[in-house]
């Protein structure tokens, strides 16, 4: 009986597949590491788990995956493959303080797309390599008051007009390595 289990490590373990009730006896569980897997496909995994606020996924070729339930705090969908123009399901998250979506292929209209700006506790914002091209491919994160750290390193980001970022007036730390 794995009932007090609050951290569970599962990364790099070449998972595939993951039944719906994989998770289902974890009530207490807080942290589900899953990175670096081979994990295509998540459906109701995570649906009951009313403690689970972190949940890392990075590096794994995900297809498409529907309810992650609404505590969730903490999300690392780097390096996934998502295709996030069909993608919506992280806007349920509204406890998201924590958002890392780095190495995927996205543009503004996908970012718009996302509904980013309703998470308006966010915190932590990591877009390193997604293509981004200019400050008016991010403008509207003007509007995170709450945003203290920002990466969007490794993209082709230009500041055209010198204005950035002005109003994230919590911000505390901000990474532009490699931005051209």
């Amino acid at each position: 009986n794995n009932s007090n289990l609050e951290f569970l490590y599962l990364d790099n373990n070449n998972i595939k597949y993951l039944h719906e009730l994989s998770f289902s006896k974890l009530v207490k569980i807080n942290s589900i590491n899953l990175n670096n897997n081979r994990i295509t496909m998540l459906n109701k995994e995570f649906i009951n788990l009313t403690k689970l606020e972190n949940l890392y996924l990075s590096n794994n070729p995900l297809i498409s995956f529907s309810n992650l339930g609404t505590v969730i705090k903490k999300l690392d969908l780097s390096q996934t493959k998502i295709n996030f123009e069909n993608f919506t399901i992280i806007n349920d998250l509204t406890n998201l303080l924590d958002l890392d979506l780095s190495y995927n292929k996205m543009n503004r209209n996908i970012l718009l797309n996302l509904n980013i700006t309703r998470f308006k506790e966010l915190k932590r914002l990591i877009l390193i390599q997604i293509g981004l091209t200019s400050n008016n491919s991010i403008k509207f994160l003007d509007d995170f008051k709450s945003l203290e750290e920002f990466d969007i390193s490794d993209n082709e980001f230009r500041n055209d007009d010198g204005i950035f970022m002005q109003n994230s007036i919590n911000l505390k730390i901000l990474k532009l390595r490699n931005c051209s």
